[in-house]
């Protein structure tokens, strides 16, 4: 009984000893899961995060590749200098902003639009506008001839009527080559674009030319007055398609406002000899689906076909105010 009673009581104490050592090592345990919560959390952050990323990388991916389209309804008002050569008739032609106003009567336009669609760096472009405008030029000549006992006293009144009917088309592609942020700002900075597409260009153009004559013829006895006139008028059409390059420059200002300079050219002897063109303005935003622009544009035209007395030329220049609207959907 004795031995009996020895070993019970050595195995109670290895028992309690046990159990100790078990309270100590979920001390330990409890601890180290303590510590170890920081770890996970902040590992679970890293794991969020790039979840989080791929969300907003898949997200900008998403409206890169969404089409975005523009409808922009616009008004030009240009002043234009230059000649229009008719059946080998030779007319100047100026008119300048001033003028436009008391003769508004004699300008037709109708209101130009242009439509775009942006995939990307990619932007297609569509512009279509119509123009009439006429212009009025009067002249009076005096002479007096005296052949011995006769007098010739002559006063022609000239009056010549240009109409300019053009329908001008531009079509084609810009990409976005390059864009540089400015400062610290993401909402800054400067973007350069190239073009290149065609244009359409259908010119009637209509001249009559009229003189009124008055004169006299005195004699040694009588005076004889006479009174006369005379009227020619001519007209013509033509029609081409010519490519056209160009390049533009975009200074975001910040999210709302935008600076633009915009020139291209075109003809190159495919259609017109030559025809270039500048615009430049700035772009503010009303609201996320609306803006409006507002700048400065000038398009020059040189065109000639034929000779002699089937000569038929376009040398003008036309230059004004340009404002529009644009809608964005």
């Amino acid at each position: 009984m004795r031995m009996y009673t020895v070993i019970l009581a050595a195995l109670a104490m290895l028992s309690s000893q046990s159990i100790a050592e078990q309270g100590n090592m979920g001390k330990k345990a409890q601890a180290s899961d303590t510590g170890g919560s920081g770890w996970l959390a902040l590992a679970d952050e890293f794991v969020k995060a790039p979840a989080e990323d791929s969300d907003l990388s898949s997200t900008s991916e998403a409206a890169a590749d969404r089409w975005r389209f523009q409808l922009v309804p616009y008004a030009w008002l240009p002043a234009m200098r230059g000649s229009v050569t008719v059946l080998g008739m030779k007319q100047p032609v100026s008119l300048s902003l001033c003028d436009l106003f008391p003769l508004v009567d004699e300008l037709d336009v109708i209101v130009p639009l242009q439509v775009q669609a942006r995939h990307g760096r990619w932007k297609f472009w569509l512009d279509v506008q119509y123009i009439k405008m006429s212009d009025r030029q009067r002249q009076r000549i005096t002479r007096q001839m005296v052949v011995g006992p006769l007098a010739l006293n002559v006063i022609v009144d000239m009056t010549a009527d240009v109409t300019m009917q053009m329908l001008l088309s531009e079509f084609g592609v810009d990409y976005e080559l390059l864009k540089l942020p400015l400062g610290q700002r993401q909402t800054s900075a400067l973007r350069f674009d190239v073009r290149a597409g065609g244009r359409y260009v259908y010119m009637k153009s209509e001249l009559e030319i009229s003189a009124q004559i008055f004169g006299q013829l005195v004699g040694p006895r009588n005076v004889v007055p006479f009174v006369g006139g005379l009227t020619m008028d001519s007209g013509g059409s033509r029609e081409w398609i010519e490519p056209l390059v160009g390049a533009a420059v975009w200074w975001d200002v910040n999210d709302r406002l935008r600076l633009m300079a915009r020139g291209d050219i075109g003809g190159f002897g495919l259609g017109s000899d030559l025809t270039w063109q500048v615009v430049g303005g700035a772009e503010w935003d009303l609201c996320d689906w609306a803006a409006l622009f507002a700048g400065y544009r000038l398009l020059d035209i040189d065109f000639e076909e034929g000779s002699g007395q089937s000569k038929f030329a376009f040398d003008v220049q036309m230059h004004g105010p340009y404002l529009a609207v644009i809608f964005r959907f």
